[in-house]
C-alpha cells in the first residue's frame, strides 16, 4: 500500500512546521542528577552502572551527575539548586526537608522497606536493571521534560526511558483515533478526517523516531535521520501488516480498527528504531511482523483502559 504523492506532500508538509531544532537543543542540554549519601564504594558502583547500556560510548559529554556524602553540606546545596533531581541514599528526614523545600527528591535504599516509601528505588547489585526501570519511571514523573536528555546522558536508562516514551505515544495516537471520530470533514482543508488523522499519527512518530535516536546519541538533524529511519521500518510494510491483522475483526466495531491499527503501527514503529540503534541492525520481515503481532496483542489489551481514559476526557 504505496502512498500518493499528493499524501508525501502533505506529510512533508506537516513534518516542516515540527520545530525538530528545538527538540535537538533541550536534548543537548545535559541533566544534572545530584548523588547524596551512602557509602563511597556504593556511590562509586551507582555512578559507573549509570554509564553502562546500549550506545554508552554516544553519552552526553560534561557533568552528568555529582556526588556527595551525607549530610548535604553547603557544597551539596549549591548543587542541589542547579539539579534537575537528588538521588538520596536512605536520607529520613533529610529527604523530607528537602521536598518541603520543592526539590524533586527520590529516595534510595539499601533494602525493601514494607510499606515501602513514596518516591523511592532500592538500590541492589544483583538487580541494577530493576533499580534502573524504576528509577526512570520516577524520574519521569518527576521531570517529564527531561526524558530525552535523561536517556541521551545515561545509556543504563535508555531501553526504560525511550521504551516508555514508545508506549505513551503510541498510547496518545489511539487516543486521538478514537476521540476524533469518523466519516467527518475537516473545514478549510476540505480533506476527509482519514487524511488529517493519518497526518497527524504520522508527525506524531516522526517526533518520537527522533527523540529515541536523540536518546540513544545521535547527533544528526531531523533532515539527515528521519529518511534513514523510514528506511529501516518500512511504512509501507507496516500498513501492509496492519490491513493482514485486521481481517477476522467483529464486523461492526466501527473506530476501534483504526484505534489499533494507531497503537500498534506506533508501538511497532518506535520499537523497530529502538531496536536498530541498541543493536545495529534493522529487523528482518519476519521478526517485524512478529513485532506488530505483539504490537496489536498489546493494543487489544490496553483497549478498555484506553476507553475509559476517553470517556473520563469526554465527561471532564
Amino acid at each position: 500500500m504505496g502512498m500518493s504523492v499528493s499524501v508525501m506532500k502533505s506529510l512533508w508538509g506537516t513534518l516542516k512546521e515540527v520545530n525538530f531544532a528545538a527538540i535537538r537543543e533541550e536534548s543537548n542540554i545535559p541533566p544534572l542528577l545530584l548523588l547524596v549519601g551512602g557509602s563511597e564504594e556504593m556511590r562509586k558502583d551507582l555512578l559507573t552502572a549509570l554509564f553502562q547500556g546500549p550506545r554508552a560510548g554516544t553519552a552526553l559529554p560534561g557533568r552528568t551527575v555529582v556526588a556527595y556524602p551525607s549530610p548535604c553540606d553547603r557544597f551539596c546545596e549549591d548543587a542541589a539548586k542547579r539539579a534537575d533531581a537528588i538521588l538520596y541514599v536512605s536520607g529520613n528526614s533529610e529527604v523530607s526537608d528537602l521536598r518541603r523545600r520543592g526539590y524533586v527528591v527520590i529516595e534510595v535504599l539499601t533494602k525493601p522497606e514494607i510499606p515501602p516509601r513514596p518516591a523511592s528505588v532500592v538500590w541492589n547489585e544483583d538487580s541494577k536493571e530493576e533499580f534502573f526501570r524504576r528509577l526512570s519511571e520516577l524520574l519521569v514523573k518527576s521531570i517529564p521534560s527531561r526524558q530525552t536528555a535523561l536517556a541521551r546522558a545515561f545509556p543504563a536508562l535508555r531501553s526504560h526511558l525511550l521504551k516508555k516514551l514508545v508506549e505513551d505515544v503510541s498510547w496518545q495516537n489511539a487516543t486521538y483515533i478514537l476521540m476524533s471520530g469518523i466519516g467527518e470533514m475537516v473545514p478549510v482543508l476540505n480533506i476527509s478526517v482519514d487524511m488529517a488523522d493519518m497526518l497527524i499519527l504520522t508527525k506524531n512518530q516522526a517526533i518520537m523516531a527522533y527523540r529515541i535516536a536523540l536518546g540513544m546519541g545521535e547527533e544528526g538533524s531531523a533532515e539527515d535521520v528521519l529518511p534513514e529511519l523510514l528506511s529501516v521500518v518500512g511504512s509501507g510494510f507496516l500498513w501492509r501488516q496492519a490491513a493482514r491483522q485486521l481481517i477476522g475483526l467483529i464486523p461492526g466495531w466501527g473506530v476501534v480498527p483504526q484505534v489499533l491499527v494507531a497503537y500498534a503501527g506506533t508501538y511497532a514503529t518506535g520499537m523497530a528504531v529502538y531496536q536498530w540503534y541498541a543493536t545495529g541492525r534493522k529487523l528482518s520481515k519476519k521478526e517485524m511482523r512478529g513485532l506488530y503481532k505483539q504490537a496489536m496483542a498489546r493494543g487489544k489489551l490496553l483497549l478498555p483502559k484506553i476507553k475509559a481514559s476517553v470517556k473520563k476526557k469526554n465527561h471532564a
